[in-house]
């Protein structure tokens, strides 16, 4: 897409952010709800999304999200509110599936798997290793499971 056509569609930097949101919002959403369908399991779950998100580096991707939750202060308002609500839609979805695994405390267990995914998707960038993602990452689901 030409410069020009960016302006037609996107009239300020807020627009085009704000619709940028969204539509991750929207897109990792609708992969939560696959997840949901086609795996039966939580901790398969949790590893299906450490594996999604582990393709990001492979791709020279990285989560848009993340960057700009950590350049909050230059978007607007309504940015920032899309932004706060991308991560409580995913941190509710986690502490739903540690829930499901008997974890004592599935909100604070979400909060680190998050944080740890995202941390592992900047250093996986930062060192140009993919496989970073899948080190830091690879025994979390089984660290927060408890046996009953």
């Amino acid at each position: 897409m030409k410069h020009a056509g960016i302006h037609y569609h996107f009239k300020t930097k807020d627009d085009l952010a704000l619709a940028l949101v969204n539509s991750i919002r929207e897109r990792n959403g609708a992969i939560r709800a696959a997840f949901e369908q086609d795996l039966d399991d939580p901790k398969a779950r949790l590893d299906a999304m450490v594996e999604y998100f582990a393709s990001y580096p492979k791709g020279d991707k990285f989560c848009m999200c993340g960057m700009m939750a950590a350049e909050l202060a230059s978007f607007s308002p309504n940015v920032r509110q899309s932004l706060a609500l991308y991560f409580k839609e995913f941190r509710n979805w986690l502490a739903v599936q540690f829930s499901l695994l008997k974890h004592p405390d599935p909100q604070r267990a979400a909060l680190q798997f998050i944080s740890g995914l995202e941390g592992s998707l900047l250093i996986a960038r930062l060192e140009g290793d993919a496989e970073v993602v899948n080190r830091a990452m690879s025994r979390t689901a089984a660290q927060h499971t408890i046996k009953l």
